[in-house]
This record gives structure tokens, sequence and C-alpha cells, in this order.
């Protein structure tokens, strides 16, 4: 198996991790960073630029798969949406859109997985990451690294890192 997975934590500062997931059962994180979604000056999304960011993404990453966290609305917090245009929803669904077009298969996974994998171990598996300020990169990889266990007990291995 040699597989390589790119992550998406998406929001107004988008997280990216781009993986390999390698025999043995073995990952390796290949680089994992955040950047800001190209705003208007009318306080909208550049569609085109992120559509054009997105294809570059993918082109370099190679990914075979795209994991992304599945974006659920909770009643609890409900209210504090309201009116809003529900920026996360509408950059996950393009960014999924953008994939298939490419032939990429798709996959999202609860947020609450990230619990797993706590700053603590991600810190001792990727130290290399820790030296840098941003948190939506490590969701991206805490994400990444939840779906690679799963990925695993599907299989009937464990992860033993």
């Amino acid at each position: 198996m040699d597989v390589r997975v790119l992550v998406l934590d998406p929001g107004e500062t988008f997280g990216v991790a781009n993986f390999r997931f390698l025999t043995g059962p073995k990952i390796e994180l290949l680089e994992a960073y955040q950047v800001s979604v190209p705003i208007k000056k009318s306080k909208q999304v550049n569609w085109a630029h992120f559509g054009i960011w997105l294809e570059e993404l993918y082109a370099s990453a190679q990914p075979k798969l795209l994991v992304s966290e599945d974006f659920v609305l909770y009643g609890t917090r409900a209210m504090s949406q309201v009116g809003s245009r529900m920026l996360t929803s509408e950059l996950l669904a393009v960014s999924e859109f953008v994939a298939t077009t490419r032939g990429i298969k798709t996959v999202r996974i609860s947020a609450s997985l990230k619990g797993r994998w706590p700053k603590a171990r991600l810190r001792t598996k990727f130290p290399q990451y820790f030296g840098l300020p941003q948190p939506h990169a490590a969701d991206a990889c805490l994400l990444g690294l939840a779906y690679y266990e799963m990925y695993l007990r599907s299989k009937g291995l464990e992860c033993h890192f």
C-alpha cells in the first residue's frame, strides 16, 4: 500500500495535511500548513482564486483520497449561526466537487474522532510540525490520523503509534 491522502480542515483558515499511507502499517506526514481563504473586498469568498488554489493543491499533492471533517451544525450552536452563510459547508462542498472532477475519492469523518489524537500524542508522532503555531493544520493532521486508524481497523490491523 502506498496511498497519498490529502486532509482538509475547512473554514476561514484552511488546514491542509498531506500524508502517505504505507505498508507496515506506516504513515508519513509530507506537509502540514494552513492558508487563509481568499476574500474579496465585498467580504465574499473569491471563488475563482479558491478554485485555482484547489486545482494547484490537488495537482501537486496527487492524492487518491480526500478526507474532510464532516460539518454538522448542532442545535446548541445554531443560534450563533443565524444569518450566517455557513462558509465551512460551502468550502467543503466546493473542495469535494473539484476533487471528484479530478477522480479523487472523498470521505468525511466526524470531528469527534480528533479526540483520539490529543496534541501531546501528535507532538510525539510528528515533532517537526510543532514548531509552527498553526492550529488548523494540526486539526487536519488529527483528522488524517483518525482516518488512518479507522482504515487500519477496517483491515483488521492495529495502530501502534
